[in-house]
């Protein structure tokens, strides 16, 4: 019989292996003794999503001290048993690291945001339902050491993509209400995190296929599904991982698509994708005509009308990067300040970290990192290129020498990536100041698993830059159970620029 008493604010290890928690700060000393990861302690949303299951009931539960001390949330009627059955922990525990509210990203837009509403209607969509019970499964197997769960991780998987694909069967319309649907969007999204997850892909592959499914839903989706804000902030974070991807791939996303908006607050959002495509495109472009064996005149003069629109996109990220304002701007503190001498979160990595309004800030700005660091890479390629064709020595040495300040950028972009980890991870607050385990959160991980990986191809990278990156991938996986992560270690190598 699940218990229907008060919820324990425990950590999750501790509720696993049924021992009382300490709760301490930053975190369980059960954990620290035993040399466990503790993944921290349940947030309101984990809250909310148990009382909805316990309003179902007819159960009540006394707010929680912590409830109670919050204006905004005082108001609420509380009720809830808290579910101890290993499934209902899985899921409460994936809304805590994985979905992050609108106001905490001091964004118009969150992540998943509207999964826990979605979730309280079930019934509505089984695929759903399938979907995030699989990743919420792998996930608890994986964070918390609980290898039993992968099978039931798996045979959820597999019911949620039958489920998925019986809707599409029976309804060949894209832009029909169930395909265009934000159920459908954020189904697909969780299969995709599954596989990010679990690292159940082909091997020696990053992307799944679940990515090329959420393009052609983000094209079916109408006009009107962009003004709402849980519409809207579905649209966006699908389209940051199609976006990720066609960098990646050398594709060029579909300008049905791209996104819109009239708001001024989301501009540089917008301003940023809109880059992206522009790079993509070049990227698309050039990177046929660089790995000719031998350029015609026609393909020379092609890759330096290219050089000029990616020295142009340069331009205009700097441009972002200068005007970047309110919400969107970030401190830098010394690393120093953060934990004492000797640690070795000062020995070893950046001597600096920044500081964010929210990871989703952060990761904005490690988008933007990523695809300037892309573009600069194609552009060294193509000015090496134009250096073996040359016909003169000084013209040969022109090109390369146009190399050198954009060998220093991405330089300066990698460092600001490796300098954004201790925030993302939630070892530092808004303040500055070491984190409460409360509310560390597994999607900073996440956010963190393309930016780290970028900077593996790079040969510029000192040695020891590169293992430190290396080295936090592997702590992501250890530490919330992300299986890519490791997998992105594994089959990432240094290409020559």
């Amino acid at each position: 019989m699940p218990n229907i008493g008060r919820p324990s604010r425990g950590c999750q290890e501790c509720k696993t292996r049924k021992v009382k928690c300490d709760e301490a700060i930053p975190a369980c000393l059960r954990c620290v003794r035993n040399k466990r990861p503790c993944s921290g302690y349940p947030s309101e949303t984990d809250m909310n999503f148990r009382n909805s299951i316990a309003r179902k009931s007819g159960r009540t539960l006394a707010p929680s001290s912590c409830m109670r001390s919050s204006s905004d949330l005082a108001q609420l009627s509380i009720s809830a048993p808290v579910p101890t059955d290993r499934h209902s922990q899985a899921i409460c525990m994936f809304l805590h690291d994985y979905v992050i509210d609108a106001r905490e990203s001091q964004m118009s837009f969150g992540h998943l945001q509207t999964l826990p509403d979605m979730l309280i209607k079930t019934g509505e969509s089984p695929a759903l339902s399938q979907a995030v019970s699989a990743v919420a499964l792998t996930s608890l197997a994986h964070r918390s050491c609980l290898e039993d769960l992968v099978p039931q991780a798996r045979q959820a998987y597999g019911s949620a993509l039958r489920s998925v694909y019986a809707t599409f069967r029976d309804n060949p319309d894209l832009s029909s209400a169930a395909i265009s649907s934000d159920r459908t969007l954020i189904t697909i999204l969780c299969l995709d995190f599954y596989e990010i997850i679990s690292g159940e892909r082909p091997k020696g592959m990053i992307w799944s296929y679940h990515i090329s499914i959420l393009e052609h839903l983000l094209c079916a989706r109408k006009t009107q599904q962009y003004q709402s804000l849980p519409s809207k902030g579905l649209t966006y974070t699908a389209h940051s991982y199609v976006l990720m991807r066609n960098l990646a791939q050398h594709r060029q996303l579909k300008k049905e698509a791209m996104l819109s908006t009239e708001e001024p607050q989301e501009l540089p959002v917008i301003q940023m994708r809109e880059l992206i495509y522009g790079i993509s495109n070049i990227a698309m472009k050039a990177d046929p005509i660089i790995h000719q064996e031998r350029l015609r005149i026609k393909s020379l003069g092609s890759l330096l009308s290219l050089i000029q629109a990616g020295l142009s996109l340069n331009e205009k990220l700097q441009a972002w990067e200068d005007q970047a304002h309110g919400v969107y701007t970030y401190q830098t503190i010394e690393v120093a300040k953060l934990w004492p001498a000797g640690s070795p979160l000062v020995s070893k990595g950046p001597t600096i970290a920044h500081i964010y309004n929210s990871i989703s800030v952060g990761s904005l700005w490690n988008s933007y990192r990523i695809i300037r660091i892309y573009l600069l890479r194609c552009l060294i390629s193509g000015a090496s290129r134009l250096a073996r064709e040359a016909g003169h020595a000084a013209e040969a040495a022109a090109h390369r020498e146009s190399t050198v300040p954009m060998r220093h950028q991405i330089q300066r972009l990698a460092d600001g990536i490796c300098a954004s980890v201790p925030f993302m991870l939630g070892e530092v607050d808004q303040e500055g100041f070491p984190r409460n385990a409360r509310h560390i959160k597994a999607v900073g991980g996440l956010f963190l698993l393309w930016p780290l990986g970028s900077l593996l191809p790079l040969k510029s990278l000192p040695h020891e830059q590169v293992a430190w990156v290396q080295e936090h991938l592997t702590h992501i996986h250890a530490t919330f159970g992300i299986r890519m992560a490791t997998t992105i270690v594994r089959i990432v190598k240094p290409e020559a620029m």
